[in-house]
Protein backbone atom coordinates (compact mmCIF):
# COMPACT_ATOMS: atom_id res chain seq x y z
CA UNK A 1 0.00 0.00 0.00
CA UNK A 2 1.65 3.71 -0.89
CA UNK A 3 2.07 6.21 2.05
CA UNK A 4 1.01 9.82 1.47
CA UNK A 5 3.73 11.92 1.70
CA UNK A 6 3.47 13.66 4.71
CA UNK A 7 5.66 16.33 6.55
CA UNK A 8 5.91 13.98 9.92
CA UNK A 9 9.52 12.89 10.79
CA UNK A 10 11.51 15.55 8.38
CA UNK A 11 14.65 16.14 10.45
CA UNK A 12 14.78 20.15 11.44
CA UNK A 13 18.05 21.06 12.52
CA UNK A 14 18.84 24.60 13.77
CA UNK A 15 19.70 26.92 10.88
CA UNK A 16 22.65 29.42 11.18
CA UNK A 17 23.10 30.38 7.89
CA UNK A 18 20.11 31.54 6.59
CA UNK A 19 20.84 32.92 3.46
CA UNK A 20 20.06 30.38 0.59
CA UNK A 21 22.55 31.31 -2.42
CA UNK A 22 20.06 30.87 -5.88
CA UNK A 23 21.71 30.80 -9.15
CA UNK A 24 18.45 31.24 -10.90
CA UNK A 25 17.37 29.15 -13.95
CA UNK A 26 15.51 31.63 -16.03
CA UNK A 27 13.34 33.53 -13.54
CA UNK A 28 15.92 36.62 -13.92
CA UNK A 29 18.46 37.56 -16.26
CA UNK A 30 21.75 39.62 -14.84
CA UNK A 31 22.74 42.13 -16.81
CA UNK A 32 25.68 45.19 -16.97
CA UNK A 33 26.71 47.97 -18.65
CA UNK A 34 29.95 47.95 -19.82
CA UNK A 35 30.84 47.02 -23.30
CA UNK A 36 30.22 43.45 -25.11
CA UNK A 37 32.78 41.08 -25.25
CA UNK A 38 33.29 40.28 -29.24
CA UNK A 39 34.66 36.88 -30.23
CA UNK A 40 35.95 36.77 -34.03
CA UNK A 41 34.52 33.60 -35.86
CA UNK A 42 35.76 32.17 -38.92
CA UNK A 43 32.50 31.26 -41.15
CA UNK A 44 33.05 28.90 -44.03
CA UNK A 45 31.48 28.11 -47.52
CA UNK A 46 27.87 27.51 -46.62
CA UNK A 47 27.25 28.68 -42.90
CA UNK A 48 25.07 31.62 -43.85
CA UNK A 49 22.52 29.05 -44.93
CA UNK A 50 22.89 26.95 -41.73
CA UNK A 51 25.13 24.27 -41.92
CA UNK A 52 26.97 22.67 -39.62
CA UNK A 53 30.66 23.95 -39.48
CA UNK A 54 32.86 21.94 -37.56
CA UNK A 55 36.03 24.15 -36.36
CA UNK A 56 38.65 23.76 -33.74
CA UNK A 57 38.49 26.36 -30.68
CA UNK A 58 41.38 26.71 -29.06
CA UNK A 59 41.66 22.76 -28.49
CA UNK A 60 45.89 23.50 -28.25
CA UNK A 61 45.19 25.88 -25.94
CA UNK A 62 46.23 26.18 -22.77
CA UNK A 63 46.13 29.27 -20.38
CA UNK A 64 49.17 29.92 -18.02
CA UNK A 65 50.58 25.94 -18.07
CA UNK A 66 50.93 24.77 -14.86
CA UNK A 67 51.24 21.77 -12.85
CA UNK A 68 47.89 20.23 -11.92
CA UNK A 69 48.50 17.28 -9.70
CA UNK A 70 49.41 14.05 -10.16
CA UNK A 71 45.53 13.21 -10.45
CA UNK A 72 45.66 15.46 -14.14
CA UNK A 73 49.30 14.43 -15.76
CA UNK A 74 48.54 12.45 -18.56
CA UNK A 75 46.21 11.71 -20.67
CA UNK A 76 41.95 12.21 -20.53
CA UNK A 77 39.84 9.64 -23.07
CA UNK A 78 36.47 9.21 -24.51
CA UNK A 79 34.81 5.94 -23.93
CA UNK A 80 31.79 5.13 -25.55
CA UNK A 81 29.31 3.65 -23.30
CA UNK A 82 25.62 1.89 -24.39
CA UNK A 83 22.69 3.83 -26.39
CA UNK A 84 19.85 4.86 -24.51
CA UNK A 85 16.69 4.75 -25.15
CA UNK A 86 15.45 8.52 -24.67
CA UNK A 87 17.08 11.77 -24.75
CA UNK A 88 19.03 12.61 -21.78
CA UNK A 89 17.81 15.95 -21.15
CA UNK A 90 17.38 15.24 -17.13
CA UNK A 91 19.87 13.05 -15.49
CA UNK A 92 20.12 12.03 -11.66
CA UNK A 93 22.56 9.44 -10.07
CA UNK A 94 20.32 7.53 -7.79
CA UNK A 95 23.01 4.81 -6.55
CA UNK A 96 26.81 3.48 -6.56
CA UNK A 97 25.54 1.52 -10.52
CA UNK A 98 22.45 3.25 -11.35
CA UNK A 99 21.55 6.74 -13.17
CA UNK A 100 17.69 8.08 -13.38
CA UNK A 101 17.12 9.96 -16.65
CA UNK A 102 14.41 11.57 -18.73
CA UNK A 103 15.36 10.36 -21.60
CA UNK A 104 18.47 8.28 -20.94
CA UNK A 105 20.71 7.56 -18.29
CA UNK A 106 22.54 5.95 -16.04
CA UNK A 107 22.27 6.10 -12.02
CA UNK A 108 21.15 9.60 -13.58
CA UNK A 109 18.29 11.25 -13.88
CA UNK A 110 17.51 12.99 -17.76
CA UNK A 111 14.78 14.84 -18.12
CA UNK A 112 14.39 15.69 -21.73
CA UNK A 113 12.53 18.31 -24.00
CA UNK A 114 8.92 17.27 -23.66
CA UNK A 115 10.01 15.43 -20.40
CA UNK A 116 11.09 11.47 -20.06
CA UNK A 117 11.51 10.51 -16.70
CA UNK A 118 14.40 7.98 -16.30
CA UNK A 119 15.21 6.77 -12.58
CA UNK A 120 17.92 4.71 -11.58
CA UNK A 121 18.63 2.46 -8.21
CA UNK A 122 21.33 0.87 -6.97
CA UNK A 123 23.75 -0.58 -10.59
CA UNK A 124 20.50 1.51 -12.65
CA UNK A 125 20.67 5.44 -13.02
CA UNK A 126 17.58 7.19 -14.24
CA UNK A 127 17.25 9.51 -17.45
CA UNK A 128 14.27 11.99 -17.85
CA UNK A 129 13.13 13.15 -21.62
CA UNK A 130 10.37 15.11 -22.85
CA UNK A 131 7.27 12.96 -24.05
CA UNK A 132 8.21 12.57 -27.61
CA UNK A 133 8.72 9.38 -29.99
CA UNK A 134 11.78 7.88 -28.26
CA UNK A 135 12.52 4.40 -29.56
CA UNK A 136 12.21 2.65 -26.23
CA UNK A 137 8.66 1.45 -25.57
CA UNK A 138 6.55 0.67 -22.22
CA UNK A 139 2.67 -0.08 -22.41
CA UNK A 140 1.99 0.33 -25.75
CA UNK A 141 3.78 3.74 -26.24
CA UNK A 142 7.16 5.64 -25.94
CA UNK A 143 8.78 5.97 -23.00
CA UNK A 144 10.37 9.36 -21.84
CA UNK A 145 11.76 7.97 -19.05
CA UNK A 146 14.75 5.68 -18.40
CA UNK A 147 16.47 3.53 -15.53
CA UNK A 148 20.21 2.75 -16.39
CA UNK A 149 23.19 0.57 -15.24
CA UNK A 150 26.10 2.06 -15.49
CA UNK A 151 28.35 -1.19 -14.96
CA UNK A 152 26.00 -2.75 -17.52
CA UNK A 153 24.40 -0.37 -19.92
CA UNK A 154 21.11 -2.35 -18.67
CA UNK A 155 18.25 -0.12 -19.28
CA UNK A 156 14.41 0.33 -17.82
CA UNK A 157 11.47 2.23 -19.45
CA UNK A 158 9.68 4.31 -16.55
CA UNK A 159 6.07 4.81 -17.32
CA UNK A 160 5.72 8.33 -16.18
CA UNK A 161 2.42 9.83 -16.46
CA UNK A 162 2.43 13.66 -17.03
CA UNK A 163 4.91 15.42 -19.22
CA UNK A 164 8.27 16.42 -17.52
CA UNK A 165 9.55 18.92 -19.85
CA UNK A 166 11.66 21.36 -18.52
CA UNK A 167 10.41 19.95 -15.16
CA UNK A 168 13.22 20.79 -11.88
CA UNK A 169 14.24 18.30 -9.86
CA UNK A 170 16.03 17.56 -6.43
CA UNK A 171 16.36 15.09 -3.04
CA UNK A 172 14.25 15.36 0.04
CA UNK A 173 16.80 14.16 2.80
CA UNK A 174 14.71 10.90 2.95
CA UNK A 175 16.30 9.66 -0.02
CA UNK A 176 13.20 10.26 -2.29
CA UNK A 177 13.94 12.19 -5.88
CA UNK A 178 11.34 14.84 -6.16
CA UNK A 179 10.69 15.50 -9.76
CA UNK A 180 8.90 18.88 -10.07
CA UNK A 181 6.83 21.01 -12.97
CA UNK A 182 7.07 20.57 -16.19
CA UNK A 183 4.80 21.08 -19.71
CA UNK A 184 1.68 21.18 -21.07
CA UNK A 185 0.12 18.18 -23.20
CA UNK A 186 1.65 17.79 -26.49
CA UNK A 187 -0.88 17.43 -29.39
CA UNK A 188 1.91 15.40 -31.19
CA UNK A 189 1.85 12.96 -28.16
CA UNK A 190 -1.27 13.19 -26.36
CA UNK A 191 -0.62 10.06 -23.98
CA UNK A 192 1.31 12.40 -21.81
CA UNK A 193 -0.54 14.54 -19.34
CA UNK A 194 -0.62 18.25 -18.24
CA UNK A 195 2.75 18.25 -15.68
CA UNK A 196 3.36 21.76 -15.74
CA UNK A 197 2.14 21.33 -11.73
CA UNK A 198 2.93 17.67 -11.09
CA UNK A 199 5.08 16.38 -8.31
CA UNK A 200 7.06 12.60 -9.42
CA UNK A 201 8.09 10.79 -6.87
CA UNK A 202 11.13 8.45 -7.28
CA UNK A 203 12.47 6.20 -4.14
CA UNK A 204 15.58 4.15 -5.50
CA UNK A 205 15.23 0.41 -4.42
CA UNK A 206 17.16 -2.77 -4.03
CA UNK A 207 18.99 -3.63 -7.68
CA UNK A 208 16.07 -6.04 -9.24
CA UNK A 209 13.70 -4.03 -7.61
CA UNK A 210 10.53 -2.77 -8.97
CA UNK A 211 10.91 0.87 -9.13
CA UNK A 212 8.95 3.25 -9.96
CA UNK A 213 8.16 6.50 -10.62
CA UNK A 214 4.90 7.46 -8.67
CA UNK A 215 2.51 10.25 -9.26
CA UNK A 216 -0.58 11.49 -7.70
CA UNK A 217 -3.63 14.28 -8.81
CA UNK A 218 -4.11 15.78 -5.43
CA UNK A 219 -0.46 16.08 -4.47
CA UNK A 220 0.93 18.91 -6.89
CA UNK A 221 2.71 22.72 -6.75
CA UNK A 222 0.49 25.72 -5.88
CA UNK A 223 1.10 27.14 -9.24
CA UNK A 224 2.32 26.57 -12.72
CA UNK A 225 6.17 25.67 -13.18
CA UNK A 226 7.98 25.46 -16.11
CA UNK A 227 11.83 25.65 -16.29
CA UNK A 228 11.93 26.28 -12.30
CA UNK A 229 15.23 25.58 -10.06
CA UNK A 230 15.44 24.16 -6.55
CA UNK A 231 17.55 24.08 -3.43
CA UNK A 232 17.32 21.30 -0.60
CA UNK A 233 17.37 23.21 2.55
CA UNK A 234 19.02 22.53 5.98
CA UNK A 235 15.80 21.19 7.15
CA UNK A 236 15.97 18.87 4.44
CA UNK A 237 12.48 20.33 2.47
CA UNK A 238 13.05 21.78 -1.16
CA UNK A 239 12.42 25.40 -1.82
CA UNK A 240 11.36 25.65 -5.41
CA UNK A 241 12.35 28.84 -7.08
CA UNK A 242 10.40 30.52 -10.01
CA UNK A 243 9.83 29.44 -13.60
CA UNK A 244 7.10 30.36 -16.21
CA UNK A 245 3.93 29.68 -16.03
CA UNK A 246 4.11 28.74 -19.69
CA UNK A 247 6.32 27.93 -22.44
CA UNK A 248 8.28 30.52 -23.80
CA UNK A 249 11.75 32.39 -25.48
CA UNK A 250 12.22 35.09 -23.14
CA UNK A 251 11.29 35.26 -19.51
CA UNK A 252 8.58 38.05 -19.89
CA UNK A 253 6.66 39.60 -17.10
CA UNK A 254 3.11 38.28 -18.40
CA UNK A 255 4.95 34.94 -17.97
CA UNK A 256 7.16 35.23 -14.94
CA UNK A 257 6.36 33.56 -11.71
CA UNK A 258 8.58 35.24 -9.33
CA UNK A 259 7.52 33.25 -6.24
CA UNK A 260 9.14 30.27 -4.58
CA UNK A 261 7.22 27.24 -2.63
CA UNK A 262 8.15 24.87 -0.41
CA UNK A 263 7.71 20.76 -0.43
CA UNK A 264 6.71 19.23 1.78
CA UNK A 265 4.68 22.96 1.94
CA UNK A 266 5.55 25.28 4.97
CA UNK A 267 3.53 27.72 7.22
CA UNK A 268 -0.15 28.58 4.97
CA UNK A 269 1.52 27.00 1.90
CA UNK A 270 1.23 30.67 0.08
CA UNK A 271 3.61 31.40 -2.97
CA UNK A 272 6.27 33.76 -1.88
CA UNK A 273 7.66 36.38 -3.77
CA UNK A 274 11.68 36.49 -4.20
CA UNK A 275 14.78 37.68 -5.68
CA UNK A 276 18.53 36.56 -6.45
CA UNK A 277 19.97 36.32 -2.87
CA UNK A 278 17.17 34.65 -0.53
CA UNK A 279 16.99 34.32 3.35
CA UNK A 280 14.25 31.68 3.30
CA UNK A 281 13.33 31.58 7.29
CA UNK A 282 12.57 35.59 6.73
CA UNK A 283 11.53 35.96 3.78
CA UNK A 284 14.19 38.53 2.99
CA UNK A 285 15.92 39.10 -0.32
CA UNK A 286 19.44 40.71 -0.60
CA UNK A 287 20.63 42.04 -4.13
CA UNK A 288 24.14 41.14 -5.68
CA UNK A 289 26.28 42.90 -8.41
CA UNK A 290 25.38 42.39 -11.85
CA UNK A 291 27.24 40.21 -14.02
CA UNK A 292 29.67 42.71 -16.11
CA UNK A 293 29.87 43.44 -19.24
CA UNK A 294 26.57 42.94 -20.17
CA UNK A 295 27.02 38.89 -20.04
CA UNK A 296 23.90 37.13 -19.71
CA UNK A 297 24.44 33.49 -18.12
CA UNK A 298 20.71 32.30 -17.79
CA UNK A 299 18.37 30.71 -20.43
CA UNK A 300 18.46 31.48 -23.43
CA UNK A 301 21.75 32.58 -22.82
CA UNK A 302 22.94 29.83 -20.30
CA UNK A 303 26.32 29.69 -18.70
CA UNK A 304 28.28 26.82 -17.22
CA UNK A 305 27.85 27.47 -13.15
CA UNK A 306 28.71 26.58 -9.58
CA UNK A 307 29.51 26.77 -6.08
CA UNK A 308 33.09 26.30 -5.58
CA UNK A 309 34.07 23.73 -3.08
CA UNK A 310 33.72 24.46 0.60
CA UNK A 311 37.25 23.47 2.15
CA UNK A 312 38.69 23.58 5.44
CA UNK A 313 41.21 25.98 4.73
CA UNK A 314 38.40 28.91 3.16
CA UNK A 315 36.51 28.19 5.92
CA UNK A 316 33.72 26.63 3.95
CA UNK A 317 33.25 30.80 2.74
CA UNK A 318 30.65 30.41 -0.36
CA UNK A 319 32.22 31.14 -3.96
CA UNK A 320 30.11 31.23 -7.34
CA UNK A 321 31.48 30.62 -10.57
CA UNK A 322 29.88 31.38 -14.07
CA UNK A 323 31.73 30.81 -17.28
CA UNK A 324 30.25 31.70 -20.36
CA UNK A 325 27.08 32.80 -21.71
CA UNK A 326 25.98 35.95 -24.27
CA UNK A 327 25.74 39.33 -24.65
CA UNK A 328 23.51 38.67 -28.22
CA UNK A 329 20.29 41.13 -27.83
CA UNK A 330 18.05 37.98 -26.87
CA UNK A 331 14.98 40.17 -26.85
CA UNK A 332 14.82 39.37 -30.97
CA UNK A 333 16.01 36.16 -31.46
CA UNK A 334 14.47 35.85 -34.69
CA UNK A 335 17.63 38.34 -35.60
CA UNK A 336 20.06 36.21 -34.66
CA UNK A 337 22.40 33.86 -36.13
CA UNK A 338 23.90 30.28 -35.03
CA UNK A 339 27.30 32.20 -35.73
CA UNK A 340 26.37 34.76 -32.77
CA UNK A 341 29.30 34.78 -31.22
CA UNK A 342 29.26 33.31 -27.41
CA UNK A 343 31.03 34.80 -23.85
CA UNK A 344 34.31 33.70 -22.94
CA UNK A 345 33.64 35.33 -19.24
CA UNK A 346 34.40 33.79 -16.49
CA UNK A 347 32.91 35.61 -13.20
CA UNK A 348 33.67 34.24 -9.42
CA UNK A 349 32.13 36.02 -6.46
CA UNK A 350 32.38 35.43 -3.08
CA UNK A 351 29.88 36.08 -0.34
CA UNK A 352 29.58 36.71 3.19
CA UNK A 353 26.80 36.85 4.74
CA UNK A 354 23.93 38.76 3.24
CA UNK A 355 26.84 40.56 1.46
CA UNK A 356 29.01 39.76 -1.57
CA UNK A 357 32.89 40.48 -0.87
CA UNK A 358 35.32 42.08 -3.93
CA UNK A 359 32.57 41.96 -6.54
CA UNK A 360 32.85 39.92 -9.11
CA UNK A 361 36.48 38.58 -10.11
CA UNK A 362 36.89 38.18 -13.98
CA UNK A 363 39.17 36.02 -15.97
CA UNK A 364 38.88 34.44 -19.80
CA UNK A 365 38.31 30.86 -20.82
CA UNK A 366 40.38 29.74 -23.55
CA UNK A 367 37.31 29.97 -25.96
CA UNK A 368 33.85 31.14 -25.65
CA UNK A 369 30.92 28.52 -24.66
CA UNK A 370 27.08 28.64 -24.41
CA UNK A 371 25.30 25.75 -22.53
CA UNK A 372 28.14 24.67 -20.95
CA UNK A 373 27.91 22.06 -17.95
CA UNK A 374 30.05 23.07 -14.82
CA UNK A 375 30.97 19.77 -12.84
CA UNK A 376 32.77 19.67 -9.51
CA UNK A 377 35.23 16.87 -9.70
CA UNK A 378 36.40 14.43 -7.17
CA UNK A 379 39.43 16.72 -6.13
CA UNK A 380 37.96 19.95 -6.36
CA UNK A 381 38.38 21.04 -9.53
CA UNK A 382 35.84 22.34 -12.18
CA UNK A 383 35.15 20.28 -15.46
CA UNK A 384 33.72 22.53 -18.01
CA UNK A 385 31.70 20.47 -20.76
CA UNK A 386 29.38 20.06 -23.61
CA UNK A 387 27.60 23.04 -25.46
CA UNK A 388 28.46 25.24 -28.36
CA UNK A 389 30.98 28.43 -29.51
CA UNK A 390 27.87 30.16 -31.12
CA UNK A 391 24.55 30.62 -31.30
CA UNK A 392 22.08 30.40 -28.22
CA UNK A 393 20.07 28.04 -26.70
CA UNK A 394 16.45 26.31 -27.92
CA UNK A 395 15.54 25.43 -31.68
CA UNK A 396 13.26 27.48 -34.40
CA UNK A 397 14.43 31.15 -33.91
CA UNK A 398 17.67 31.77 -35.25
CA UNK A 399 17.47 32.99 -39.00
CA UNK A 400 20.01 30.54 -40.14
CA UNK A 401 19.30 27.24 -37.97
CA UNK A 402 21.32 23.96 -38.15
CA UNK A 403 18.03 22.12 -38.58
CA UNK A 404 16.23 23.67 -36.70
CA UNK A 405 18.90 24.47 -33.55
CA UNK A 406 19.53 27.64 -32.42
CA UNK A 407 23.35 26.93 -31.74
CA UNK A 408 25.99 25.52 -34.13
CA UNK A 409 30.11 24.88 -33.87
CA UNK A 410 29.76 22.75 -30.65
CA UNK A 411 32.46 22.57 -28.26
CA UNK A 412 33.88 19.38 -28.35
CA UNK A 413 36.87 19.94 -26.05
CA UNK A 414 36.19 20.31 -22.33
CA UNK A 415 37.91 23.03 -20.21
CA UNK A 416 39.49 22.26 -16.90
CA UNK A 417 39.35 25.01 -13.78
CA UNK A 418 41.40 25.19 -10.85
CA UNK A 419 39.85 27.14 -8.33
CA UNK A 420 42.92 27.03 -6.11
CA UNK A 421 45.28 28.14 -8.42
CA UNK A 422 46.66 32.06 -8.89
CA UNK A 423 44.03 34.51 -11.61
CA UNK A 424 45.13 33.65 -14.96
CA UNK A 425 46.83 30.54 -14.48
CA UNK A 426 43.54 28.61 -13.76
CA UNK A 427 42.49 27.01 -17.10
CA UNK A 428 43.83 23.72 -18.62
CA UNK A 429 42.60 22.55 -22.45
CA UNK A 430 44.56 18.90 -21.94
CA UNK A 431 41.93 16.88 -23.36
CA UNK A 432 40.87 15.22 -26.36
CA UNK A 433 37.65 16.10 -28.44
CA UNK A 434 34.36 14.65 -28.24
CA UNK A 435 33.28 13.03 -31.14
CA UNK A 436 29.74 13.64 -30.46
CA UNK A 437 27.84 17.26 -30.08
CA UNK A 438 25.75 18.11 -26.50
CA UNK A 439 23.92 21.11 -27.39
CA UNK A 440 20.29 21.89 -26.19
CA UNK A 441 18.65 19.01 -24.40
CA UNK A 442 21.91 17.47 -23.39
CA UNK A 443 23.32 16.41 -19.83
CA UNK A 444 26.44 15.63 -17.54
CA UNK A 445 27.29 14.03 -14.30
CA UNK A 446 30.09 12.78 -12.26
CA UNK A 447 29.55 9.24 -12.05
CA UNK A 448 31.13 6.55 -8.99
CA UNK A 449 34.28 5.72 -10.69
CA UNK A 450 35.50 9.42 -11.23
CA UNK A 451 34.67 9.36 -14.81
CA UNK A 452 32.14 11.85 -16.44
CA UNK A 453 29.08 10.78 -18.18
CA UNK A 454 27.77 12.80 -20.94
CA UNK A 455 24.60 12.20 -22.98
CA UNK A 456 21.66 13.56 -24.83
CA UNK A 457 21.58 16.26 -26.89
CA UNK A 458 18.08 17.62 -29.55
CA UNK A 459 18.06 20.93 -30.33
CA UNK A 460 14.64 19.98 -31.74
CA UNK A 461 10.69 19.60 -31.33
CA UNK A 462 10.54 15.69 -31.30
CA UNK A 463 12.71 13.05 -32.16
CA UNK A 464 14.46 12.69 -35.01
CA UNK A 465 16.44 11.12 -37.61
CA UNK A 466 19.62 10.01 -36.07
CA UNK A 467 23.04 8.20 -35.81
CA UNK A 468 25.26 6.83 -32.98
CA UNK A 469 26.63 10.27 -33.18
CA UNK A 470 23.24 11.74 -33.52
CA UNK A 471 24.27 13.74 -36.95
CA UNK A 472 20.94 14.08 -39.02
CA UNK A 473 21.23 14.40 -43.35
CA UNK A 474 22.12 17.89 -44.89
CA UNK A 475 24.08 19.35 -41.95
CA UNK A 476 21.57 19.17 -39.44
CA UNK A 477 21.52 18.32 -35.56
CA UNK A 478 19.22 15.16 -34.71
CA UNK A 479 18.50 13.69 -31.00
CA UNK A 480 21.50 11.70 -29.71
CA UNK A 481 20.79 8.68 -28.12
CA UNK A 482 24.65 7.55 -27.53
CA UNK A 483 26.06 8.11 -24.38
CA UNK A 484 30.58 8.67 -23.44
CA UNK A 485 32.33 8.76 -20.17
CA UNK A 486 34.98 11.43 -20.02
CA UNK A 487 38.19 9.11 -18.02
CA UNK A 488 40.50 11.90 -16.35
CA UNK A 489 44.35 10.47 -16.29
CA UNK A 490 43.96 9.40 -12.53
CA UNK A 491 41.63 6.32 -13.74
CA UNK A 492 44.63 4.70 -14.95
CA UNK A 493 46.88 5.48 -11.58
CA UNK A 494 46.71 3.86 -8.56
CA UNK A 495 44.18 4.93 -6.45
CA UNK A 496 42.69 4.86 -2.70
CA UNK A 497 40.49 2.45 -1.91
CA UNK A 498 38.44 2.39 1.24
CA UNK A 499 35.37 0.37 2.97
CA UNK A 500 33.42 -0.56 5.76
CA UNK A 501 32.00 2.97 5.28
CA UNK A 502 28.81 3.80 7.28
CA UNK A 503 25.67 3.88 5.53
CA UNK A 504 24.69 7.27 7.28
CA UNK A 505 27.28 10.05 8.01
CA UNK A 506 25.76 12.14 10.96
CA UNK A 507 26.91 15.66 11.60
CA UNK A 508 30.17 16.46 13.82
CA UNK A 509 30.08 12.32 14.46
CA UNK A 510 33.55 10.57 13.76
CA UNK A 511 33.49 7.38 12.19
CA UNK A 512 36.57 4.99 11.94
CA UNK A 513 36.77 2.72 8.35
CA UNK A 514 39.81 0.68 6.15
CA UNK A 515 41.28 2.21 3.71
CA UNK A 516 44.24 1.75 1.50
CA UNK A 517 46.31 4.41 -0.45
CA UNK A 518 49.59 4.25 -3.44
CA UNK A 519 52.37 3.44 -2.13
CA UNK A 520 54.66 6.93 -0.73
CA UNK A 521 51.33 8.75 -0.32
CA UNK A 522 51.85 12.31 1.95
CA UNK A 523 48.19 13.92 1.63
CA UNK A 524 44.96 11.88 2.66
CA UNK A 525 41.85 14.31 2.52
CA UNK A 526 38.45 13.14 2.28
CA UNK A 527 35.07 14.85 0.78
CA UNK A 528 31.34 14.58 0.11
CA UNK A 529 30.09 15.36 -2.94
CA UNK A 530 26.04 16.00 -3.77
CA UNK A 531 26.25 15.17 -7.41
CA UNK A 532 23.38 17.56 -8.02
CA UNK A 533 20.18 17.15 -10.47
CA UNK A 534 21.13 18.25 -13.81
CA UNK A 535 19.52 19.10 -17.09
CA UNK A 536 19.82 22.17 -19.08
CA UNK A 537 23.67 22.87 -18.12
CA UNK A 538 22.32 23.75 -14.27
CA UNK A 539 23.28 21.20 -11.54
CA UNK A 540 20.56 21.94 -8.73
CA UNK A 541 21.64 21.23 -5.16
CA UNK A 542 25.88 20.34 -6.82
CA UNK A 543 28.10 20.71 -3.38
CA UNK A 544 31.74 19.69 -2.91
CA UNK A 545 32.34 19.58 1.02
CA UNK A 546 35.73 18.85 2.88
CA UNK A 547 35.53 16.44 5.82
CA UNK A 548 38.13 16.82 8.34
CA UNK A 549 40.43 13.63 8.48
CA UNK A 550 41.49 13.33 12.69
CA UNK A 551 43.81 10.48 11.90
CA UNK A 552 44.91 7.57 8.71
CA UNK A 553 47.27 5.52 9.42
CA UNK A 554 47.78 1.44 10.13
CA UNK A 555 44.78 1.26 7.56
CA UNK A 556 42.20 2.62 9.10
CA UNK A 557 41.26 6.24 8.61
CA UNK A 558 38.78 8.26 11.06
CA UNK A 559 36.86 11.39 9.51
CA UNK A 560 34.37 13.68 10.95
CA UNK A 561 30.82 13.98 9.00
CA UNK A 562 29.80 17.79 8.24
CA UNK A 563 29.90 20.73 10.77
CA UNK A 564 26.47 21.29 10.27
CA UNK A 565 23.02 21.05 7.80
CA UNK A 566 23.81 24.41 6.52
CA UNK A 567 27.22 23.73 5.35
CA UNK A 568 25.52 20.29 4.03
CA UNK A 569 22.17 19.61 3.74
CA UNK A 570 20.70 16.43 5.25
CA UNK A 571 20.58 13.74 2.14
CA UNK A 572 22.38 11.69 -0.29
CA UNK A 573 26.40 12.65 -0.87
CA UNK A 574 28.86 10.41 -2.38
CA UNK A 575 32.30 10.02 0.00
CA UNK A 576 35.09 10.16 -1.71
CA UNK A 577 39.25 9.49 0.00
CA UNK A 578 42.16 11.96 -1.77
CA UNK A 579 45.23 10.78 -2.25
CA UNK A 580 48.11 13.21 -2.77
CA UNK A 581 44.75 14.67 -4.34
CA UNK A 582 44.12 11.22 -6.37
CA UNK A 583 40.48 9.99 -6.00
CA UNK A 584 39.24 6.90 -4.95
CA UNK A 585 35.98 5.57 -6.37
CA UNK A 586 33.25 7.46 -4.50
CA UNK A 587 30.28 5.49 -2.49
CA UNK A 588 26.71 6.99 -1.58
CA UNK A 589 26.05 7.18 2.25
CA UNK A 590 23.17 9.21 3.82
CA UNK A 591 24.75 12.33 5.43
CA UNK A 592 21.86 12.92 8.18
CA UNK A 593 19.72 10.76 9.63
CA UNK A 594 17.88 10.18 6.56
CA UNK A 595 14.33 11.02 8.24
CA UNK A 596 11.61 12.33 6.83
CA UNK A 597 7.74 10.30 5.10
CA UNK A 598 7.40 12.16 1.71
CA UNK A 599 5.95 8.96 -0.36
Amino acid sequence: MKTRPTRDGLEHVPNTLRIVIILLFVACFVTGSLAQIQIPVQHSAGSSSGKLVQRTFGRKTVISPRALGKAWKGNSTFVNGQDLGVGAMQVSLVSDDELISKSNASFIIFLAHFTYLRLIVPNNPPVFDKAEANPLQVNGHSAWGQLYTLSTGKTKALDLITNSFCAAGGWLSNGTLLSIGGNVIDPANPVATNGNTALRFFTPCAPGGDCQVHEYPDIHLTSIRWYASTVRLPDGSIIIIGGTVQGGFNNAPDIDNPTIEFYPPKGDGKQIYFQFLHDWKTNQEYRLPDLPNGVMATYPASAASALLPLTIKNKYSAEILICGGSTQDLDNPNSLSVQAPTSTQCARIKIVGKESVGGWQLEQMPSARIMGDAILMPDGKVLIINGAHTGFCGYFNAVDQVGSSNAANPAFQPILYDPLAASGSRFSTNFPASQTERLYHSSATLVPDGSVFTAGSNPNANASPWSRHGRMALGQLGRVYNTEYLQPPYMSLPRPTFSGQPKKLLYKAQVTFSYTAPKGTKTIRAVINDIGYSTHGVHMNQRWLELKVLSAKDGKITLQGPPGPTYYPPGYGWLWILADDVPSKGKRVMVGKGKGQFF
